[in-house]
């Protein structure tokens, strides 16, 4: 038993104080320690140069990894609006991308996308309905969108962003392409 006499504390004399805590403050005071241990544990990790390239990218940990970017209207575009396709740099990497068209441009062309409907990326960009109705109209514009560093170009607020974009415009035919 852990104890104190009040009288070596100068309080009172001959009386005695029982300190001893009860289990449920030793299970804390136990779960405290650990989560400091972790934490200073975390601090620690974080001065390896890989370990702060993970945190900061977040790029092993993707929230959407069982959705299927090739699927337009999963992510609330019309069937065919978007054109997937893979652009291959000088470093041998490849870039996924989307090429979505207008929707005024889609409406007005809805049947000859919808006779091409394609279900993955496309071998050549520049076959393709959607590149060649852009590429024939002196007025269109061209808007390429970086989406960034974490997780895909379909997540979160990125394809609202996409659609009200090509909306600014109506007249103006305008080929987003997202990367």
């Amino acid at each position: 038993m852990y104890g104190v006499y009040l009288e070596q504390l100068g309080i009172c004399k001959g009386a005695y104080l029982n300190m001893e805590l009860a289990p449920i403050f030793k299970k804390a005071y136990g779960l405290l320690a650990f989560v400091g241990f972790l934490y200073i544990l975390g601090v620690f990790s974080l001065t390896y140069p890989s370990v702060q390239r993970m945190v900061l990218y977040v790029n092993q940990f993707n929230p959407t990894y069982f959705q299927d970017v090739n699927d337009a209207e999963y992510f609330g575009f019309l069937k065919s609006q978007i054109q997937p396709f893979n652009i291959r740099t000088p470093d041998n990497e490849t870039l996924y991308a989307w090429h979505i068209v207008p929707p005024r441009l889609f409406k007005d062309n809805e049947a000859a996308f919808l006779a091409n409907a394609s279900s993955g990326p496309a071998e050549d960009v520049t076959k393709t309905i959607a590149f060649n109705l852009l590429a024939q109209d002196p007025n269109a514009r061209v808007v390429l969108n970086l989406h960034g560093n974490a997780a895909h170009l379909g997540s979160g607020y990125r394809p609202q962003m996409y659609a009200a974009s090509c909306s600014i415009y109506p007249k103006t035919p305008c080929a987003r392409y997202s990367i």
